[in-house]
């Protein structure tokens, strides 16, 4: 109101301090948006990068369980085979020191108990198989904890090259998640900014109609109030449509509208862009409404304007038959008309903005 006021006691001398105010605001809208488009992008990367981490970390986790499950296992083996091999060792000193202290009694009296060469030769062999199954013994028992040995050691250092790698994720993961968070920060502000301007630049076109004639309105001024394209049912709208039936994931850029010989008029002055056949669109025109604002019309069966045209708004740019394709771009992207269009939430369009 304050603004309002200022205004209102603004004397001709000042028009062109107005009009400098005006371009001054108008052009810092176009500026948010752009700096807001580039935003948008660096989210877009930020959040797939997060994305890409989240699945890489739990990953990880799960070969961080299966590795620390198998070192458990492992663990355990070892365990019990240590037991085992402790029992076998004692076992085993036993046997060596009756078989190799050739002065023990009880060995001597065995070797030499026997009554004949043959008896003696048997009683040798014995002797020679126990030693040898207690050097298999042994043999066994080195190469089963070398292997032990080596399974955990190789264990040990794919856990610890999993957790540096799951510690470094988790840094990266927090810088993204910092990034993130400021560039929302700054999309919440230029939104901020952008609207505030937006404001701004209706309360001087308000108070000095004569800014009309002087600076030219914006497309991004006539968000929710421009006119639908053609009289006609909206047939499809923009957005995402997933095929259960057949497992297939289409996007939809644009509206669609059903209609039966109709003139297609423009949504808002521009300059005509394209105007001819396009694979997959037929006979199209494509209007530049300026501030890198564009508007796709696809679908006709004639066309009225040829490129660099200058349109007006509902100015007729050709004829369509049966459907005609609508889209919204901002840059080079598709943009939901529904925003834009007044009366978009009706299905059935009927002499809307004055079309007739």
């Amino acid at each position: 109101m304050v603004l309002l006021s200022l205004l209102l006691f603004l004397t001709p001398a000042h028009a062109a301090d107005v009009v400098t105010q005006a371009q001054s605001t108008r052009n810092q809208i176009v500026d948010s948006e752009s700096e807001s488009r580039d935003v948008l992008g660096e989210l877009y990367v930020i959040q797939k990068r997060v994305k890409d981490i989240n699945k890489a970390r739990s990953r990880l986790n799960t070969m961080m369980l299966s590795s620390d499950g198998d070192a458990q296992a492992l663990a355990r083996s070892v365990a019990m085979l240590e037991q085992e091999l402790a029992a076998q060792r004692l076992q085993l000193a036993r046997r060596l020191g009756l078989l190799y202290r050739w002065n023990s009694p009880n060995l001597l009296p065995f070797m030499f108990s026997s009554a004949t060469a043959v008896e003696f030769e048997r009683n040798l062999r014995y002797v020679r198989l126990l030693s040898e199954k207690d050097f298999k013994y042994l043999r066994n028992y080195q190469n089963t904890l070398k292997t032990a040995h080596q399974q955990r050691s190789k264990l040990h250092a794919k856990i610890g090259i999993l957790l540096s790698l799951r510690k470094q994720m988790s840094v990266e993961e927090s810088k993204m998640t910092e990034v993130f968070q400021r560039k929302t920060s700054l999309l919440t502000r230029l939104k901020q900014k952008k609207e505030l301007n937006l404001k701004t630049l209706k309360a001087l076109r308000e108070t000095h109609p004569e800014l009309e004639g002087m600076l030219k309105t914006g497309f991004f001024e006539k968000r929710g109030h421009l006119s639908h394209p053609v009289n006609g049912h909206l047939e499809s709208t923009y957005g995402t449509i997933f095929d259960k039936k057949y497992a297939y994931r289409l996007v939809k850029k644009g509206w669609h509208y059903r209609i039966k010989f109709q003139p297609v008029h423009t949504v808002f002055d521009g300059e005509v862009a394209f105007a001819g056949k396009l694979p997959g669109y037929g006979q199209t025109v494509v209007i530049d409404h300026g501030d890198h604002y564009y508007t796709v019309y696809g679908g006709l069966n004639t066309l009225n304007v040829d490129v660099n045209d200058q349109i007006k708004e509902a100015q007729v740019i050709g004829q369509a038959d049966h459907r005609l394709y609508f889209e919204i771009r901002h840059f080079s992207e598709a943009i939901d008309p529904a925003p834009w269009i007044q009366d978009s939430n009706s299905k059935e369009i009927a002499s809307l903005g004055g079309h007739q």
